[in-house]
């Protein structure tokens, strides 16, 4: 469906935030610090953009973060995401 390019945008949820970057012609910045993404766009005809808005979510939560340590438990989207983060935070 996505070759057809049928939908102007999709939202994607795990378990398939990571998969899902095989299918994008072109990501963002986001995306690929994140190595995933939840939000895909058409870019007119070039195709598909892959956004990841849990990058903000994770921005937030590192600006009020008042403990210097923090434990990721999992391997995920977002435990890479927070490992990233926080490797370029400090």
């Amino acid at each position: 469906l996505l070759d057809q390019k049928l939908f102007h945008g999709l939202s994607v949820t795990m378990p398939f935030k990571q998969q899902v970057l095989k299918l994008c012609d072109t990501l963002d910045k986001s995306a690929t610090l994140a190595q995933s993404a939840n939000t895909l766009l058409l870019e007119g005809k070039s195709g598909y953009t892959g956004f990841s808005t849990d990058k903000t979510a994770v921005d937030v939560y590192l600006k009020k973060m008042t403990v210097g340590r923090t434990n990721i438990i999992g391997d995920g989207a977002m435990a890479i995401l927070f490992k990233n983060r926080i490797a370029f935070t400090f």
